[in-house]
């Protein structure tokens, strides 16, 4: 009699655990019948913020400083700074002396390689020989491996004296940024194709500049890379020599928000990347924007990413979030 009810009671926890393995089964292919997501279920999260017209800063800085009173005969000290926002394996950066000056100790030329937020200086000795006015001029470029460049400069405007010198970052026809209080104004730059560009074929740039507070008279001007130029050659205000390509003087004041427009004509003759610059400012470029354009072939493409910029946007993937769906309940 007890052997009988052992059995039974054998019987039972059995069933019972098999109950328990089919509910426990159940449960677990439930929850993988939940795997698949719904578009609700996705949360796209917004991608990083890309630079707006007059809001990017270029990809690769340009800074050149002196040290001392560049009188006659007087040494000081030249320093040519560079800052690159990606790595950079062909770089070459130069400083030019004019005619007057001589190189006393130290480099003009830097060549090598950059990494992203890497600074570069060059530093060096100078002094002149001769009395009048000169100007020193500074270039970085990096050479891209499928052809073309990315290129800033920055020049210092010399007036020699046998006992004083005077620098400047604009030319000294300009006014005297010293007698005057200095105000930073900002400026919305936009630079845009008119029309479709091909290769060796002249094509509408339109700039546009917008101040974002009222502002007196300013100066935008324009610097083209190799491969691009003024079918005409530069334009630049009578008697100014200077290394950008087109110069053009505002006169203010320009009310906030007041759009000053302009229209040049362009021509694409060699392939590569290239890079236009255009800087804004009343003494100097103190802001400048950038158009980024891909000649390959017949092939021309227009952006106001860097490559690098296009690649990482391309790239960029968004990210989901999921959530638990409740299970169809049968009825």
């Amino acid at each position: 009699m007890k052997k009988n009810e052992l059995k039974k009671w054998e019987c039972r926890f059995l069933v019972f655990g098999l109950l328990l393995v089919v509910i426990f089964g159940v449960g677990c292919v439930a929850k993988e019948t939940q795997t698949p997501i719904s578009k609700k279920s996705i949360t796209t999260l917004p991608k990083e913020k890309i630079p707006q017209s007059g809001e990017q800063s270029p990809p690769i800085t340009a800074d050149l400083s002196m040290s001392g009173v560049p009188s006659l005969g007087q040494v000081v000290e030249l320093t040519f700074s560079s800052k690159f926002d990606f790595n950079a394996k062909n770089v070459t950066m130069n400083i030019f002396l004019p005619e007057g000056f001589v190189l006393v100790n130290g480099n003009l030329t830097f060549n090598g390689e950059v990494s992203a937020g890497e600074k570069v200086q060059i530093k060096s000795l100078v002094k002149a020989t001769e009395t009048g006015m000169g100007v020193i001029q500074a270039k970085v470029i990096n050479y891209y491996p499928l052809g073309g460049d990315f290129t800033n400069r920055d020049s210092l405007y010399i007036n020699v004296s046998e006992n004083s010198g005077e620098v400047r970052q604009l030319p000294f026809d300009y006014p005297d940024p010293t007698k005057r209080k200095e105000r930073i104004f900002d400026y919305d730059i936009k630079l845009e194709l008119t029309e479709t560009p091909y290769l060796n074929n002249p094509v509408n740039l339109r700039v546009t500049v917008t101040p974002t507070s009222d502002s007196p008279d300013f100066v935008i001007g324009m610097l083209l890379p190799e491969g691009i130029v003024l079918p005409g050659g530069k334009v630049l205000p009578e008697g100014i020599v200077d290394e950008v390509d087109l110069i053009k003087k505002i006169e203010g004041p320009v009310a906030k928000g007041e759009k000053v427009q302009f229209d040049t004509t362009i021509k694409v003759v060699k392939e590569g990347y290239w890079e236009i610059k255009v800087g804004v400012g009343k003494q100097s470029y103190e802001q400048a924007n950038y158009l980024y354009i891909n000649a390959s072939g017949s092939e021309i493409t227009v952006s106001s990413l860097t490559p690098q910029q296009q690649q990482q946007k391309n790239y960029e993937i968004p990210i989901a979030t999921t959530i638990d769906l409740p299970l169809n309940q049968g009825k």
